[in-house]
């Protein structure tokens, strides 16, 4: 399901992707704006910033592997 809104000056895109969580395979909502975007796993609640990038048909979400020492 995808949900657009309006809020003053920023355009928000919300939407679900079933089976998206790098943890654990729950579901994630991904949200959209200008600043970038966010996901939130419904099952262990991992917070992602993933990169989106539009594509013929759809969406490519890609998460950047980070580490810290």
């Amino acid at each position: 399901m995808v949900r657009e809104a309006r809020g003053g000056d920023e355009a928000v895109a919300e939407m679900t992707v079933n089976g998206g969580c790098l943890l654990c395979g729950g579901d994630v909502r991904l949200r959209i704006t200008a600043v970038g975007a966010r996901t939130v796993c419904s099952h262990c609640e991992w917070i992602g910033r993933p990169e989106v990038k539009r594509v013929k048909g759809g969406l490519h979400v890609n998460y950047t592997p980070t580490a810290e020492s």
